[in-house]
């Protein structure tokens, strides 16, 4: 008969120690959720701001010069700055493409890509996002753009007349495609 109540014991001190036990697996669980909470919090974001750029960035009115491209042979001029293996730049090829087609219906409109990388690099980038425009190599400083994707809209005389930075998603894509729009022109679009 003693041994009965000992096994009772026994069991009730294991239901105990499972229950102690998951109660502190609880308790872990709850502080390393509060941990990671206020490390994130307290961490710089990760879409930090870029680093300063020496000299300054494109604005509207800057005057550009690109070797090689005749500014005067059409009323608009797009131009694309990208860079092989810019991840923002792959992301925003769709937006692009319907950037150009749309650019492809003005015989007014001249569009230029310019990249910082060796002609067949860039060749290759540009055709493995479906971008089919003329392009050239050049310092993306010469552009005074800060990083990649840019797009900057410019009159005949290589003026600059809006300024897109960063990926371009729909939002961007759609003032874009505004500024081709003749009857917009009165408007001075800064982009973004």
């Amino acid at each position: 008969m003693t041994a009965v109540p000992a096994q009772r014991s026994i069991h009730s001190v294991a239901r105990t120690a499972r229950t102690l036990e998951i109660a502190a697996n609880i308790g872990i669980l709850a502080s390393s959720c509060l941990l990671i909470a206020v490390l994130c919090l307290s961490y710089p974001k990760l879409s930090a701001p870029r680093k300063k750029v020496s000299g300054q960035m494109a604005k509207v009115g800057d005057r550009l010069t690109l070797d090689g491209f005749n500014w005067g042979a059409h009323r608009k001029n797009y131009v694309l700055a990208l860079q092989v293996g810019c991840h923002f730049c792959t992301a925003s090829a769709a937006e692009l493409r319907t950037v150009l087609a749309a650019a492809g219906q003005h015989s007014d409109i001249g569009v230029v890509a310019v990249l910082p990388q060796e002609k067949e690099a860039s060749h290759q980038y540009l055709a493995g996002l479906g971008i089919d425009v003329p392009f050239t190599q050049s310092r993306l400083s010469k552009l005074k753009v800060p990083g990649t994707p840019a797009v900057l809209m410019c009159n005949s005389q290589g003026a600059v007349q809006a300024v897109w930075f960063g990926q371009v998603d729909l939002r961007k894509q759609n003032e874009i495609l505004k500024t081709m729009d003749p009857k917009g022109e009165e408007t001075n679009a800064k982009g973004s």
